[in-house]
């Protein structure tokens, strides 16, 4: 495949995880003091789990699991 090609498939590939983020996911922009996104993503890794999975489980551990 020459570099052009693998440019387009792979912009289409963006373009599609982008169309199915926006249909299925909300963004919400979270600011940690500084240091503190280090400390929250070593205990996700410690967990085996992304940082993002790892916020959210504790929001709903939080929340008593609402939804």
């Amino acid at each position: 495949m020459n570099p052009i090609d693998a440019k387009r498939k792979l912009e289409a590939q963006y373009k599609r995880q982008n169309e199915y983020n926006s249909k299925n996911y909300e963004r919400v922009s979270l600011m940690l003091p500084f240091g503190e996104r280090e400390k929250v993503r070593s205990a996700a890794s410690a967990e085996n789990m992304s940082l993002n999975a790892y916020i959210i489980e504790a929001i709903r551990e939080k929340m008593g699991n609402i939804e």
